[in-house]
């Protein structure tokens, strides 16, 4: 599934895991200065996740940013590290996702 905001500021790709009640978000595109935009797409993500009976989000991201921006919002947990790619994967409840995501980004 791909979300898009109104004014395309904002783009995230999500690929759902049914059986295990999860998603695997990927961010294609953030302006941070557009973040009331961002905000109502967060919510929305979350929303329409919630209703699928998704209760989790897993993210994919440097460990550059897990330790500048995600490490210290306690909505998001650290799942392990993906040494061949270079990434880490981390985890939020679907419900804390909207609010958690948007502070990690204003911290």
């Amino acid at each position: 599934m791909k979300y898009t905001s109104i004014r395309d500021f904002h783009s995230f790709n999500i690929e759902i895991d049914i059986s295990n009640k999860n998603s695997l978000l990927s961010v294609e595109k953030i302006t941070l200065s557009e973040p009331v935009e961002l905000a109502l797409l967060l919510k929305k993500i979350s929303c329409d996740l919630i209703k699928l009976g998704i209760q989790e989000i897993i993210l994919q991201i440097y460990e550059y940013d897990w330790e500048e921006v995600f490490k210290h919002i306690e909505e998001f947990k650290y799942i392990n590290k993906n040494e061949e790619h270079n990434f880490i994967n981390i985890s939020v409840s679907t419900e804390y996702f909207a609010d958690a995501y948007m502070n990690a980004l204003t911290e």
